[in-house]
C-alpha cells in the first residue's frame, strides 16, 4: 500500500454517452492502467490524491457521466472537456450517490448574496466548501428526479413561471441533520405560497419524470430549506455551529426564479422568472 492507501485499489466507472446512452466499462488501477470496452476516450492519469480524493486527466470530445466506485462507495460526477478534481469523501453524500434533476426555486439577489456569505463562512470555518465552488445558486429543492422528459418539463415550468407571482420567504433558522456526516440548512418559514408552488409544480412535471425511492419531497415530510454544507465530518460540527452562532437572523427574501438542477456536480441548466407585480 501506498502513503494514499490507493495501490491495491480499482476505480470502476460505468459510463454513459449522454446523448446516446451507450454504455462501456472502465476499470482504472492507481498507476493508470486502465481494462475498458466500447469506449472511445484516452486515459492519461489516474492516481490517489487522498484516501478521500482522486484526481482524473481525460480527453474526450463528449460530456460522459460516471458512477464512480472508491472503496465499494458510488458517487456520481460529470466529466466535460478537461480536468476535474473528483471530491469522494466517502459516504460523500446521499444525493450524491444519484445521476439526475432536480427544480429548484432560487432567489433575489440580495437572499442569494446573503446565503452564499454563509457558504464562504463555512468554508472559512474548514467546514465544507463544496458549494462555495460550486456552479450553482442557493435554491430551495422542489423536487428531484432519476430521469426526466426534458423537454416537456421545461414547457411546463415555463407556463408555470408565466402564471406564478415572486413568493416571499423569510429564513428564520438553521437545522442540521444527524447523520453520521451531518449537513446543515437555512430552514425558510413554511407558508401557504410555498407549499402551493411545490404542489403546482409536483402536479405539473411528475407525470413526465422518474422520481427517486425517496419521501423527502412527499406532502407532509417536505420542508422548504436551503443547503449550506453538504455531509462532512461530525468532528466540524462545532465549527459550523460556533460560525452560525454568530450571523444574524431573520432576513427577508423572495423566490423570483424556478429552474432545473442537474447533478453531480450541481449545474443550472436553464430558470424562469417569475411574475413581479405583486398585488
Amino acid at each position: 500500500m501506498s502513503e494514499n492507501g490507493l495501490n491495491a485499489v480499482f476505480f470502476e466507472y460505468t459510463v454513459y454517452l449522454s446523448d446516446e446512452w451507450s454504455i462501456g466499462l472502465i476499470s482504472f488501477d492507481d498507476t493508470g492502467s486502465t481494462r475498458h470496452a466500447g469506449m472511445s476516450f484516452n486515459v492519461f492519469q489516474c492516481y490517489g490524491v487522498e484516501s478521500s480524493q482522486a484526481l482524473l486527466k481525460l480527453r474526450f470530445e463528449k460530456v460522459i457521466h460516471y458512477n464512480l466506485y472508491l472503496f465499494e462507495k458510488q458517487v456520481t460526477v460529470i466529466f466535460e472537456l478537461g480536468i476535474m478534481k473528483i471530491r469522494n469523501n466517502l459516504d460523500y453524500y446521499l444525493w450524491r450517490t444519484f445521476m439526475g434533476y432536480a427544480i429548484a426555486g432560487y432567489f433575489d439577489k440580495d437572499a442569494d448574496n446573503r446565503i452564499k456569505t454563509l457558504w464562504e463562512g463555512m468554508a472559512r470555518s474548514g467546514v465544507d466548501d463544496y458549494l462555495i465552488n460550486s456552479e450553482n445558486n442557493p435554491h430551495i429543492k422542489f423536487v428531484m428526479y432519476e430521469q426526466l422528459d426534458l423537454d416537456k418539463v421545461k414547457t411546463m415550468l415555463a407556463e408555470l413561471a408565466r402564471n406564478l407571482k415572486t413568493i416571499p420567504v423569510q429564513f428564520k433558522t438553521y437545522s442540521f441533520y444527524p447523520n453520521k456526516k451531518p449537513f446543515i440548512c437555512i430552514d425558510a418559514a413554511v407558508s401557504f405560497e410555498i407549499l402551493d408552488l411545490q404542489r403546482k409544480i409536483r402536479s405539473s412535471c411528475d407525470i413526465y419524470a422518474k422520481q427517486y425511492n425517496i419521501n423527502f419531497f412527499e406532502q407532509g415530510i417536505w420542508k422548504p430549506d436551503c443547503q449550506l454544507t453538504i455531509e462532512f465530518e461530525r468532528e466540524k460540527l462545532t465549527n459550523a455551529m460556533q460560525y452560525l452562532s454568530n450571523t444574524e437572523l431573520p432576513f427577508e427574501g423572495e423566490i423570483n426564479r424556478i429552474g432545473i438542477i442537474e447533478f453531480h456536480p450541481a449545474r443550472q441548466l436553464f430558470s424562469y422568472d417569475l411574475m413581479t407585480d405583486r398585488k
